[in-house]
């Protein structure tokens, strides 16, 4: 029997998707299923209507009860997103005082803590705090201190930040959707678990989790984390003004972006023979449209949520530095074309990502399913490497143990 089942949830503006996966020791067992509902309450990866939200959370839960049965959903592992989310790279030292100067996981677990001791505003909470190495002793490149021996153990860490109320906010509403939070995890930090290559990681990457509005960003140097952040604006952009200009509902614009949309006139080709027909809103009137009308529209809003991607890397101090270039990945990633488009607008490789995990179903192999995977792989990794589960089972069992011996003793006497 697997160890650890874990579910994650990855709550988007237009889809929220919950995941159940088992874990051995750390390993990915098998996917055991999925569920998921539509949207609502949700605006740029906030929550802006907590009932509503608590309700799509509630049905994506019971769809994922529905396909697992038995699953508890009572505790899950959470993706946050948003234009709240802020970062920094912190640093901590502390001394290894035991006699036996060999460092434990409670020392790594201590100076993490210390890694978050840092001058934050007053409405801005950690969601949780990433090790980038150690150093003991000044020796560098240490990926796993436990069992080393040193007098000085450092830490440099990746901080992700957002404000009190957007945590706040999602915490209600998964609360009144009968469930509460086992751990946040950072959208595009959950997706580069499940879509980044480990050379990709070492090399230096960008992966953008394009959304329906909001493209969630991660950047990789040397094996670690060094900036996240997040856009607001998504692929949900290009549907609204698909609706607007051919004067039809979200939902057929949505089925034509993805049935016929391509990134850019090129993908599409330029040809203005009738491709498919539309019935505007209201009028009535049937409508053919082409290759080059259909591109006209979709690449210039396309192009600008590139340079806004593009400037983002440059603000991140990593341009020119990314060998492996960037991943697109997410549900906003499968226009036709998109690679190639967003090569030439980045100048740099870039590749479509979905989830590189054997264990998959081929039918979870799309980029609309690299967070929730990715969730559980970033929970069930942590979970193994501190294994703070083991402690505070221990503490638990010995706290009942004393209750009972106590209780017995009051008993005897």
């Amino acid at each position: 029997m697997p160890t650890d089942r874990i579910v994650g949830l990855d709550i988007g503006t237009s889809k929220v998707r919950a995941v159940a996966a088992d874990f051995d020791f750390g390993r990915l067992v098998k996917v055991a299923g999925v569920g998921d509902s539509c949207s609502a309450g949700v605006e740029s990866g906030a929550i802006v209507d907590i009932d509503a939200a608590s309700k799509s959370i509630a049905r994506a839960l019971s769809s994922l009860r529905k396909n697992v049965p038995a699953c508890d959903t009572r505790r899950i592992v959470v993706g946050i997103s948003g234009k709240q989310i802020a970062s920094l790279n912190s640093n901590a030292v502390m001394a290894v005082t035991r006699s036996s100067r060999r460092i434990t996981a409670e020392d790594v677990s201590r100076i993490i803590e210390q890694a978050k001791v840092i001058v934050l505003p007053p409405d801005r909470d950690i969601i949780h705090c990433i090790p980038r190495s150690f150093r003991v002793d000044g020796q560098e490149g240490v990926v796993q201190p436990i069992g080393m021996f040193g007098n000085r153990l450092e830490l440099d860490s990746h901080l992700v930040t957002t404000t009190f109320s957007h945590t706040q906010n999602i915490e209600s509403a998964i609360r009144l959707a009968g469930a509460e939070i086992r751990s946040f995890v950072v959208t595009s930090v959950a997706s580069s678990e499940a879509a980044l290559h480990v050379d990709e990681l070492k090399l230096g990457v960008m992966l953008v989790d394009i959304g329906d509005a909001v493209s969630d960003i991660a950047i990789y140097m040397d094996g670690s984390v060094v900036y996240t952040s997040a856009i607001p604006s998504g692929g949900g952009a290009i549907t609204h003004d698909l609706s607007a200009a051919l004067r039809i509902s979200p939902d057929d614009a949505e089925r034509i972006k993805h049935k016929y949309g391509g990134a850019s006139i090129d993908s599409l080709g330029d040809s203005e023979d009738p491709l498919f027909a539309v019935t505007e809103i209201g009028s009535g009137i049937r409508k053919s449209l082409s290759n080059l009308e259909l591109g006209e529209i979709i690449q210039p809003r396309l192009e600008e949520l590139l340079s806004l991607i593009r400037a983002e890397l440059i603000k991140s101090g990593c341009y020119n530095l990314l060998a492996a270039g960037v991943v697109l990945t997410g549900g906003g990633s499968r226009l036709c074309g998109a690679a190639e488009n967003s090569a030439r607008v980045l100048r740099m490789p870039v590749r479509l990502g979905a989830p590189l995990v054997d264990e998959l179903p081929s039918i979870y192999r799309i980029p609309e399913y690299s967070t929730g995977i990715g969730l559980t792989l970033f929970a069930a990794s942590n979970a193994y490497n501190l294994r703070p589960k083991k402690r505070l089972d221990l503490a638990e069992a010995l706290t009942r143990t004393r209750a009972f011996f106590s209780r017995v003793n009051e008993l005897v006497d």
